[in-house]
């Protein structure tokens, strides 16, 4: 688990298909010392379990990513330059899969998109 140890939600928005939240990455934490050590960068898949980890919290459900259609890591997060980001979710929920399409901003710079689909566990 990343929530409350590498990031922290400070605010969140949810209506019966969104989220918004509004995080703090923790610049300290042990990943950043080996990836990278001189320019820290948010790993990839640590943005993928933001998301999974911010729509459990909302949700109350325990998931697991099924597929992805599509993920875009755009732009790196370097969270000495930018601690705290923005994440916006779309969910359609169907049987027991969430269909997601999400992505993780702050104001104009969009750092990762990913559309895809979290079963529940």
């Amino acid at each position: 688990m990343l929530i409350n140890d590498f990031f922290t939600i400070h605010e969140k928005a949810s209506g019966e298909d969104t989220i918004q939240a509004a995080i703090t990455l923790n610049k300290d934490h042990a990943i950043f010392k080996g990836h990278f050590p001189e320019v820290p960068v948010v790993p990839g898949v640590c943005m993928i379990q933001i998301v999974r980890e911010v729509i459990e919290a909302d949700r109350q459900v325990r998931l697991r990513l099924v597929s992805a259609d599509s993920i875009k890591f755009l732009t790196v997060i370097n969270p000495n330059e930018t601690a705290r980001v923005n994440l916006s979710v779309q969910i359609n929920v169907s049987e027991k899969q969430y269909k997601v399409i999400a992505s993780i901003f702050s104001g104009e710079i969009i750092y990762f998109k990913l559309k895809g689909i979290f079963g529940i566990v």
